[in-house]
């Protein structure tokens, strides 16, 4: 029986009865394993409601991602480097959307939450609307493009039959391993491809004026202050009438705690006056700032375009 007013030992609970739900050896059902997460999840908010920090909640939580590492789906999101080398494992896994598990199993139940969590399905939205940007601006002549921190470039390969032969496309990103991903599904495209290895900082020398730059879910990781200073120097650098289009998960992530305490996922949360703000601390006038949210709710598509151009 529950402890009434010990929150703690009520966590504790709920971490044995999820984890208990992984020990059966026959076909299982889903409901007892959502309703166990579901109660896991309540609870971790209540102790975080109350001030327990992160550290804290991960200590009490330990044994509940040793089960969950047994989904593929979690288990990236427990070993990837998040926004670093190496997240282009998790970040295919979640646009193949595909569920490996055996049915009937415990871990299937868990994939089939974790594929189709507004986590999961934010990022797929985000890449469809960056490929229609791309799609939008290189499919006329001349274009010069900048896809930075591209992983496999999802984005940039689903629309590369559509784009100008004459426009160019810088792909960026620091992982080696990623960039020869996205070489191989770009190979003999029409247009110019140019890759550079590196960070996402100073990809764009200062000879160069971008008709499009994208960063996509690359600002969930970037701090307040490095975004200002990008912000800044990428509008300097656009083109007139160019436009610099990012994207950042929002605080209604229904899935964050799924996602935090089941995978250890951590993104930096922003809403629309947050955006705002950054925008006006890059002195961008807040006007040639649009905002637009994801199907979800979850995801922030943002754009500032310079004025000018055609």
């Amino acid at each position: 029986m529950e402890v009434v007013g010990d929150p703690v030992r009520v966590l504790l609970r709920r971490v044995v009865e999820f984890v208990d739900t992984f020990k059966c050896e026959t076909s299982v059902r889903p409901h007892p394993i959502l309703e166990a997460m579901r109660d896991l999840l309540l609870a971790l908010g209540e102790l975080e409601a109350l001030g327990y920090s992160r550290e804290e909640l991960l200590s009490m939580t330990t044994p509940v991602r040793e089960v969950t590492r047994r989904s593929p789906f979690f288990k990236e999101m427990c070993d990837w480097d998040h926004g670093g080398p190496g997240n282009h494992f998790a970040i295919s896994y979640i646009m193949e959307g595909m569920n490996h598990c055996p049915p009937g199993t415990a871990e299937h139940v868990l994939e089939a939450y974790g594929l189709r969590s507004a986590a999961a399905q934010q990022h797929r939205n985000k890449v469809r609307a960056q490929a229609e940007q791309i799609c939008k601006v290189a499919s006329e002549p001349e274009r010069l493009v900048f896809v930075l921190a591209c992983g496999p470039a999802h984005d940039l390969a689903s629309v590369k039959h559509s784009l100008h032969p004459s426009s160019r496309v810088v792909i960026n990103d620091l992982d080696e391993a990623a960039l020869q991903i996205a070489q191989i599904k770009l190979q003999d495209v029409p247009w110019k491809l140019e890759v550079r290895k590196g960070s996402f900082v100073r990809c764009i020398r200062p000879s160069e004026r971008p008709d499009l730059v994208v960063t996509g879910g690359l600002m969930d990781y970037v701090p307040d202050r490095l975004q200002v200073r990008f912000l800044r120097r990428t509008f300097a650098a656009l083109a007139p009438g160019g436009t610099y289009l990012w994207t950042n998960i929002t605080p209604d992530n229904p899935d964050r705690l799924g996602i935090e305490y089941l995978g250890n996922w951590v993104l930096l949360e922003r809403d629309e006056s947050d955006l705002r703000r950054l925008v006006r601390e890059s002195d961008i006038p807040l006007d040639t700032l649009s905002l637009e949210r994801d199907p979800t709710g979850a995801a922030l598509i943002a754009r500032v375009r310079k004025p000018g151009g055609a």
